[in-house]
């Protein structure tokens, strides 16, 4: 393929006419030239200054604050010395006793500049000295700037107050009267009459009106994304232009599923939406798109601002969720996955640094994209020019350090909750008929017990068992290697009763609780799904689940029989075996990678959050489980250095202390999360902390016994028949326990207790008689069981999400050190934004996200507001109110139009924070409307348009360059949602963590918002093409003009095939042959409409018609038509 390319190079780097010869290098291409030059489009230079805003700014900044400090004490207030005021326009304009003091444009002529470079030592001021040559410097120039006052109010202290910080103030009510005056109450919106009142006062003359087919091509792409198609084109064009067909045409969009994921895309990129971690091996962020859909989902619905913010913050703590539209799942959790999706180290040396710097990054997003407010340089230092401080920073960042990552599996999560709480108060609520029945299978057991254990022994040599006989045969003589053991084996294998005068029975005296599960408070129960049920069991509690009957005649509930699971011997968690069987959707990524294999949701507790001195840790627990010790917020586990964050633990049917050592946890905040596995309830007791070296604490309460009664002498174990007497009564005891809590006539210590509970937990789960004994009582509980099982939603998808962990405060970090903690800072919302002695800070406990949220949705600056009204403006006309949406601070730029920045901050507001409706008002605005062709007067007095008197051109956005292309060759795939298409990988991305597959050149054909986005893999053509990297907070992205963007437009395979689709399509019903010219016209307008959204014009036609008839090869002179059109400006720029 041959590459010729002529014409202008503008905006976006591409020429007027990108000459692509494939077969024919000698085609007649300049017959197309003209037509092409002719189009071309001239982007504007945008810039910040209006006419005197450099002024005003000055004034603000350098003028105003040597007023306040160093001349308004004297020359202010109700009797100014000399007669002068300087706090007041009127008293610097009427001067000292009538003098004018400021002469405007002339420095040296002026009295004030006279004055303060103390010329004459009889007028010189201030008297008490000379101003610092910076002060003099700045008045100097604000008098050659034409000495701009902006206003007539005091100049006070409390004037220097950010201009983001002070409330919003009404428009005034001569605005408001004139919109209603001129156009009848209905058709003039107060937004033009604001705008107009400005370039009056500035001598501009507005542009007129924008054709139909720009308006048309505009409003399409800033509210879909998409370019309008022929039948939308000529629909439109059919009708006069009137303010009733654009809203007609406005509220098609608005509705449009397009309109949905245009602006989630614009959401994504304030919070950095990725689905990779960056660093060395790239890992994927599980399920990252389920919160790009949730975005989608919410826009389409037009959720609330408010609403769609506070579920960003704390979305999981909401009182009152908000469903998805099936009602089938809790929308309002998936909001906090924002806060998950940064980049990360999978294996950082300090883990405590690793987690400052993410938080760091957390703050520096949420703070950006919400409050425009750059919180995170507060980080080591109070802000050098915001009213932020270092204690603020650190505020803020407690919320973050509150909370946990998790995957959820929220499309259940909903449903088994509720069904889990069932369970919980059916368990409760036949606990006396399953301790009855219970009981009575013990006590039944009881009956001869001693004696069938003796006469068992003989039975066994002469092989004459019977079921009974042989069943406790096999219970004898069990392998409890491993296990706490139980009292049934202590018949033949009986543990040796010494008095333990060192109290080694005991536990260690070093030993400290830092969790005990059967007392935790509501606020601390802290689980991922169902599994562990809404919170402890009691000692006692019977859990019961079915099991299949397998009994030969049995008189159970045909099936399955309802079986008891365990009876807890301290309280505990427990794991409850309903939810065994949990499964994933097909397209949900259970892990990341790394050494995470497994599953956590569904059926995972975690530990309230901890400091261990030495990172030694152990836990009483019984089942099989998987363990993860989270320090630092640490979770991204991959290779040897933090493997011991890590456990797999099975003890069996026995109970065991399991040691868990970290020394890196050693002082550091950590909690523990256990996974339930297996198919038998998983429980756990408590969780303590060790010293450095030693033994583990006892294994279980039964210890604490055995040296009791050694001591007493009343335990004789000598003989088989003193054994088996002994066994008797404790099943008998054991039954009496279960049925009414303790034994009648004597009192049970704490380890007897346990041992007793241990023993019954024993037989109901392995001796076949009372088990059979306990289902024959309990038939009629198996249809109950069933119910909850069968009303189990047992697959789900995963999705990001945040779950609420203690509330910590962090500390003040000395120059932002981690190895530096200063004291801790209280969890609140930055004290800029209170307007009273009020901290704004977080009351209860858990992380406080809640609290938070309202905090800044209630603030009087109306900050959230303001700073959400002014992208919606940026997004429609180019450039927002403020130039710096993501800076409202001082190093940002003050707003052109304060006034309507602030009255559409409050009519959002009191419109019900609908996006959707500002975005109407918008776009149904006189000013949204013109042409991008300046005046005269623009051109001389803004040039750079910051006044408005025109629109902007805008280059489109590599999205909806690829998205139009896709539109305009009618393949684009509508489907919607889902995972993401992988990259397409090209031989030159190459690098560790490369997926092991490459996704298609043409991404299915789906929409850009759906493309997979690899941080060390990003797309090349859209990175052409100024896709913003990743990395932070983009509320507004370059638009450069580079050669890789001309070039890409003409050899990307991608953009070859659409043309070839596009050009193909007008010649597939007709062959080779080239068409007769008369058929050629509606053709060539059509292809026109679907590129550059309007007719050809006559030399475009001419041209065009030309070019076709002198081409031997109509197909592939088609396709090279596409690919000029897809080449010209007209196409990359909105007019």
């Amino acid at each position: 393929m041959g590459i010729r390319q002529t014409g202008h190079a503008g905006p976006g780097g591409t020429s007027i006419l990108a000459e692509v010869s494939r077969s024919s290098p000698s085609r007649p291409w300049s017959l197309l030239l003209t037509v092409f030059v002719a189009s071309a489009v001239v982007a504007d230079s945008l810039g910040q200054d209006p006419l005197g805003q450099d002024a005003l700014e000055h004034f603000e900044n350098h003028v105003r604050p040597v007023f306040v400090e160093h001349c308004v004490k004297c020359h202010g207030g109700e009797t100014p010395k000399g007669g002068l005021s300087l706090d007041t326009a009127i008293g610097i304009r009427r001067g000292a006793m009538g003098v004018p003091i400021v002469l405007a444009g002339d420095v040296d002529a002026s009295p004030l500049i006279e004055a303060i470079r103390h010329d004459d030592p009889l007028f010189a001021m201030p008297p008490s000295g000379k101003l610092p040559d910076d002060a003099i410097a700045a008045l100097e120039r604000w008098v050659e700037m034409g000495a701009v006052f902006p206003d007539d109010h005091q100049v006070e202290a409390s004037d220097l107050v950010p201009w983001n910080l002070v409330p919003p103030a009404e428009l005034p009510a001569a605005i408001l009267e004139r919109a209603d005056s001129e156009g009848n109450g209905a058709q003039r919106d107060w937004i033009d009459v604001a705008l107009e009142a400005r370039l009056e006062a500035a001598g501009i003359e507005p542009s007129p009106p924008a054709s139909k087919e720009s308006w048309l091509r505009r409003v399409t792409f800033d509210l879909s994304g998409l370019p309008p198609t022929p039948e939308e084109w000529r629909a439109y064009m059919a009708t006069d232009g009137d303010r009733a067909s654009r809203a007609a045409v406005v509220d098609r969009l608005l509705a449009s599923p397009a309109h949905a994921e245009r602006w989630a895309r614009r959401w994504l990129d304030l919070v950095r939406y990725a689905e990779s971690r960056a660093h060395e091996f790239d890992y994927s962020i599980p399920n990252a798109f389920q919160y790009r859909d949730y975005v989608i989902r919410a826009f389409e619905a037009d959720v609330p601002y408010d609403r769609f913010i506070t579920e960003l913050l704390a979305g999981d703590l909401v009182t009152e969720p908000r469903l998805d539209p099936t009602g089938a799942f809790d929308e309002s959790i998936l909001g906090t996955g924002a806060w998950f999706l940064g980049e990360a180290v999978h294996s950082p040396v300090e883990l405590r640094a690793d987690q400052c710097g993410r938080i760091a990054h957390q703050v520096e997003v949420l703070s950006k994209s919400v409050l425009a407010m750059g919180v995170a340089c507060a980080r080591c230092h109070d802000h050098k020019f915001d009213p932020i401080s270092a204690e603020d920073y650190h505020a803020f960042a407690g919320f973050a350090l509150s909370t946990g990552a998790r995957q959820m599996r929220f499309e259940t999560d909903r449903q088994n909750r509720a069904l889990a709480s069932e369970l919980h108060a059916f368990l409760e609520e036949i606990q006396p008929r399953s301790t009855a029945a219970v009981a009575s299978a013990l006590e039944a057991e009881a009956e001869g017990l001693a004696t069938l254990l003796v006469r068992q022994a003989g039975a066994v040599e002469n092989g004459a068992l019977d079921r009974r006989e042989l069943t406790w045969s096999e219970l004898l003589r069990r392998d409890t290697e491993g296990a706490a053991g139980s009292p049934v084996t202590w018949f033949l294998d009986p543990p040796t009763l010494e008095p333990d005068s060192e109290g080694q029975g005991a536990s260690p005296p070093f030993v400290r609780t830092l969790v005990d599960f059967g007392q935790l408070e509501e606020h601390r129960w802290i689980t991922n799904g169902p599994g562990f049920g809404p919170g402890p069991l009691a000692p006692g509690a019977i859990v019961l689940d079915l099991e299949d009957d397998d009994r030969a005649g049995a008189g159970a509930t045909a099936g399955a029989v309802a079986v008891v699971r365990s009876i807890v011997r301290e309280g505990s968690a427990v794991a409850h075996p309903l939810w065994n069987g949990l499964q994933l959707r097909s397209d949900a990524m259970g892990s990341s990678g790394g050494s995470m294999d497994w599953q956590q949701a569904g059926r995972t507790i975690l530990s309230p959050t901890f400091e261990s001195e030495h990172g030694r840790v152990a836990y009483l627990v019984r089942g099989q489980a998987r363990v993860l010790m989270v320090v630092d917020g640490y979770r991204m586990v991959a290779g040897p250095l933090h493997a011991g964050v890590i456990a797999s633990i099975d003890t069996g049917d026995g109970w065991a202390w399991i040691e868990q050592n970290v020394p890196t946890a050693a002082g550091q905040r950590a909690h523990l999360e256990w996974t339930a596995q297996g198919d038998e309830a998983f429980e756990i007791v408590r969780l303590v902390d060790l010293a450095p070296e030693g033994p583990l604490p006892v294994l279980a309460a039964e210890q604490d016994w055995w040296s009791d009664a050694a001591a007493s002498g009343d335990l004789d174990w000598s003989t088989p028949e003193a054994r088996a007497d002994w066994l008797e009564n404790a099943v008998r005891d054991a039954s009496r326990l279960v049925r009414s809590g303790g034994v009648p006539g004597r009192s049970l210590s704490d380890g007897e207790r346990a041992m007793l509970l241990n023993l019954a937990d024993d037989l109901v789960r392995h001796h076949p008689l009372v088990r059979d004994r306990i289902a024959d009582a309990l038939g009629g509980e198996a249809v109950r069981i069933a119910d909850l099982r069968d009303r189990r939603a047992l697959v789900s998808g995963l999705a990001p999400a945040a779950i609420d962990l203690d509330g910590r405060d962090e500390r003040v970090l000395q120059r932002g050190d981690w190895r530096a903690p200063g004291a801790a800072a209280p969890r609140r919302a930055p004290s800029a934004l209170r307007t009273s002695e009020e901290p704004l800070s977080v009351d209860g406990e858990g992380s406080g996200r809640l609290e938070f949220a309202r905090a800044l949705l209630e603030s009087p600056s109306k900050t959230l507001q303001r700073v959400w009204v002014n992208r919606l403006w940026q997004a429609l006309f180019t450039v927002g109110l403020v130039s710096t949406p993501d800076d409202f601070g001082a190093m940002g730029s003050k707003p052109s139009h304060p006034e309507i920045l602030d009255q559409l901050a409050l009519d959002f507001e009191r419109d019900g924070w609908s996006t959707r409706r500002i975005l109407r008002r918008l776009a149904l605005s006189e000013a949204y409307a013109r042409s991008t062709d300046p005046s005269e007067t623009c051109r001389e007095r803004d040039p750079e348009n910051v006044l408005l008197s025109r629109m902007h051109v805008r280059r489109l956005e590599a999205e909806e360059i690829r998205d139009g292309m896709l539109a305009a060759s009618e393949e684009l795939d509508p489907a919607r949602f889902g995972p993401s298409i992988p990259v397409h990988l090209s031989d030159f991305m190459s690098g560790r963590g490369r997926p092991r597959e490459s996704g298609p050149l043409d991404g299915a054909r789906r929409r850009s918002i759906y493309l997979e986005i690899r941080r060390n893999f990003p797309n090349p053509f859209l990175t052409a093409f100024d896709w913003p990297t990743p990395a932070t907070c983009r509320g507004r992205r370059s638009s450069s003009n580079v050669p890789a963007q001309a070039l890409a437009l003409l050899n990307d395979p991608f953009v070859e095939d659409r043309a070839r689709y596009l050009g193909e399509g007008f010649v597939k019903d007709q062959g080779d042959a080239a068409a007769e010219p008369p058929e050629e016209t509606p053709r060539l307008e059509t292809l026109w409409i679907r590129v550059l959204g309007r007719r050809p014009d006559g030399g475009e036609r001419e041209s065009a018609l030309a070019y076709l008839d002198a081409s031997s090869d109509a197909r592939e002179a088609w396709v090279d038509l596409a690919h000029v059109l897809f080449n010209v400006k007209d196409f990359l720029f909105l007019r």
